[in-house]
């Protein structure tokens, strides 16, 4: 294969002059960064989220309908129907929040206002995507359209954990005080 070599003239070439516009527009292009493109997405399990101070979001379906009925109902036909609604429409692969629905029954306040308080936060992000299918389905089967849910976080104390010997001894001395005199007519040692 022959090689080209460029051939370099000695004579000045032409130049072509061009109008030079006055104004050049420039075209720029939307610089898209990573961190940019996720921005709008926050995980529900992000610290963001949990850091955020209550925020209320109020979906238009969980707004009381004033146009329509509101018949009284009682806390046992509200639990009658909550069973049904956790057992027939939450997935049972979903184990986290089927427990949390099915661990209790909220409780009817005062003006059809529904307690349902929960241990955590993550428990309440996991309940607010089917808020408003619940409250529809309780206002529906209750026919009460007058119906709120509300999901406060009352976190649970939790129990002191005893590790050592000597300290579940003391405990359970102090909660049956019958394991010390049993210790002592028996005449025991108890090794720690």
């Amino acid at each position: 294969m022959p090689a080209f070599i460029p051939v370099v003239s000695s004579k000045p070439e032409k130049r072509i002059e061009a109008p030079i516009p006055e104004k050049i527009e420039k075209v720029e292009k939307p610089v898209i960064r990573l961190k940019d493109k996720y921005k709008k997405y926050r995980s529900p399990n992000s610290i963001e989220y949990f850091l955020k101070e209550n925020e209320k979001v109020v979906a238009e379906g969980s707004l009381i309908d004033e146009n329509k009925p509101a018949t009284p109902f009682s806390q046992q036909q509200l639990d009658e129907v909550w069973k049904a609604y956790v057992s027939n429409h939450i997935d049972k692969k979903n184990r986290s929040l089927y427990l949390t629905l099915n661990s209790r029954v909220p409780e009817l306040k005062d003006d059809f206002i529904l307690d349902f308080p929960v241990e955590n936060k993550v428990q309440k992000q996991q309940i607010e995507p089917i808020t408003l299918e619940l409250v529809n389905h309780l206002r529906e089967k209750l026919n009460n359209y007058s119906i709120l849910l509300k999901t406060p976080v009352q976190e649970v104390e939790k129990e002191k954990t005893y590790y050592s010997a000597e300290e579940r001894y003391k405990y359970l001395a102090e909660k049956y005080p019958i394991i010390e005199k049993l210790r002592k007519k028996l005449d025991l040692d108890i090794d720690y």
